[in-house]
């Protein structure tokens, strides 16, 4: 149990970074399909971090211990036994994995309501082919949105004079499968409730799937004012829905500033650079690591200490390089307070 919250906040810490490199240092950028890209990362490459061992050259092992719980350690060694630790209760571990488990299910439940909500509506919905393009139409007063390879618009919104230009941003989020997103970004959130830089990230990764949805009705030779009047036309007066790929107002000045930008790839190589050693620190910082120790030099074999902890059972005899002298004998009686370093 304490082993999977040591986990679990691996995952957090790991994505919060990830979360932070990219608001500061792309989230304004019209790099749209990179962004993409990186915020997928960000959801899936936390959960394997911590699962990945990388094996560390072989070193010496140096102890820079107390003097007091010096020789403790070594004589442990010596005795190829394992420091027994305190044998005590600790129900914060419990009450902590309770208390993740019940976010989690709250949250699952809800993204599972959603899910059934929305194919209730669907099988209510009566079916019409408008512009080329099959659409369901709701009685409900809801924002055209998509789901899957499905797109719904409200009776009302069957008149407007620029149903085509919705329908155009509706059919891009189906044609590059952006529910997806939204479905990984919605179980992340709910697996990692407890982090604001999990909302953060999935706020972020659907503002860019709008932002992608704009870009493509944008670069079809369609004129652009025409698709921001249709965007202020609809600010108000629709609910959006979980799960889906809505024909969003919320940000709507935010995706008119994208829509003008332009993207110069010179302007962003800096930036590029400077993510390949954030994210190779990244991993180095939040995987498991293996290192070999060398016992000493006429040993044939090397003790294989994991860095998350362990015994030392499978150690052979240890070699000791106290004050630079060495010892093959096992330890020698000395006083703890004479000793200013230790070698094994």
């Amino acid at each position: 149990m304490v082993s999977f919250l040591i986990y679990l906040l691996k995952v957090c810490m790991a994505s919060s970074i990830m979360v932070m490199i990219f608001r500061l240092m792309f989230r304004k950028e019209n790099l749209l399909q990179f962004n993409r890209l990186f915020l997928l990362a960000a959801i899936l490459i936390p959960w394997s971090l911590p699962l990945v061992t990388l094996k560390l050259p072989a070193a010496q092992a140096f102890m820079s211990l107390e003097t007091g719980s010096m020789l403790t350690f070594i004589h442990a060694l010596y005795d190829h036994g394992e420091v027994e630790p305190a044998i005590h209760t600790d129900h914060l571990p419990v009450f902590l994995f309770f208390l993740y488990a019940g976010g989690l299910f709250f949250f699952l439940m809800q993204l599972m309501l959603s899910f059934i909500s929305i194919r209730s509506l669907i099988r209510k919905c009566t079916t019409r082919k408008l512009y080329g393009q099959k659409v369901f139409v709701t009685q409900k007063d809801l924002m055209p949105f998509s789901f899957l390879n499905k797109i719904v618009i409200s009776k009302n919104a069957e008149k407007h004079p620029q149903l085509d230009l919705m329908l155009d941003h509706e059919r891009i989020h189906v044609k590059q499968r952006h529910t997806l997103d939204i479905i990984a970004a919605e179980v992340f959130t709910a697996m990692l409730w407890f982090s604001p830089f999990a909302w953060m990230l999935a706020r972020d990764l659907k503002t860019n799937l709008e932002y992608l949805a704009d870009a493509g009705v944008t670069a079809n030779s369609r004129n652009m004012a025409a698709y921001q009047a249709t965007l202020v036309s609809f600010a108000a007066g629709f609910t959006p829905l979980l799960l889906t790929n809505g024909f969003n107002y919320t940000q709507l000045k935010k995706r008119m500033i994208m829509m003008t930008k332009t993207m110069q790839p010179g302007k962003f190589t800096w930036k590029f650079v400077l993510v390949i050693p954030l994210l190779a620190g990244l991993l180095f910082a939040f995987c498991g690591k293996e290192t070999a120790y060398d016992i000493g030099e006429t040993e044939k074999e090397s003790a294989q200490i994991r860095s998350t902890g362990g015994g030392f059972s499978s150690m052979p005899d240890p070699i000791f390089f106290i004050d630079g002298r060495r010892y093959d004998d096992g330890m020698p009686e000395l006083d703890p307070n004479e000793i200013k370093s230790v070698q094994v």
